[in-house]
């Protein structure tokens, strides 16, 4: 999207239209201190390059203005984009308040690139906890539990039914 800005600009807020469309760059140069983006209303979530996404953040992390960033629901699934918040949060120091929540699955190695990311930056002084995000990931943890232990139910009756095939002719009880 070609979008013109000027030096001066200070809050910018955008609808219908998701972050990985925009150039980091532009936003990065123009002395912005707040950009919030809802997702769009009018469309499903769509799917876009992963490319995109790390171009969008690598070129922002250039700013030295930028305070505060909303991006609520923003994020997709499986795309790694919690990690590049991370390593967005590595290089950029002016970042105070950032909101990414959104219904995606945590994954682990974003997180701890999100992690790792506040170690060395202490200027972040608020990030909205994503709980949307950890709902969704706490639903698929107890799917993924749920059929685990229904393996081991399965594995169990067929060990104990091998057990009694071979040593219920030693044992009365069988």
């Amino acid at each position: 999207t070609a979008l013109s800005l000027t030096d001066d600009l200070k809050y910018l807020h955008l609808e219908n239209i998701y972050y990985a469309d925009l150039d980091g760059s532009a936003l990065a140069s123009c002395g912005l201190k707040t950009l919030y983006m809802p997702i769009p209303t009018n469309s499903k979530k769509k799917l876009f390059n992963k490319g995109n996404c790390q171009l969008f953040w690598s070129t922002l992390a250039l700013s030295k203005t930028l305070e505060d960033i909303q991006l609520p629901n923003q994020l997709t699934d499986k795309s790694g984009e919690v990690g590049m918040i991370g390593d967005f949060l590595k290089v950029n120091r002016s970042v105070r308040t950032i909101g990414f929540d959104g219904n995606f699955v945590l994954a682990v190695e974003d997180v701890k690139k999100l992690r790792s990311s506040f170690y060395g930056n202490k200027k972040v002084i608020g990030i909205q906890f994503p709980e949307i995000a950890m709902e969704q990931t706490m639903v698929e943890c107890r799917k993924e539990t749920a059929s685990c232990l229904e393996r081991v139910a399965e594995n169990k009756a067929i060990i104990k039914s091998i057990y009694k095939r071979h040593y219920s002719k030693y044992n009365s009880n069988w």
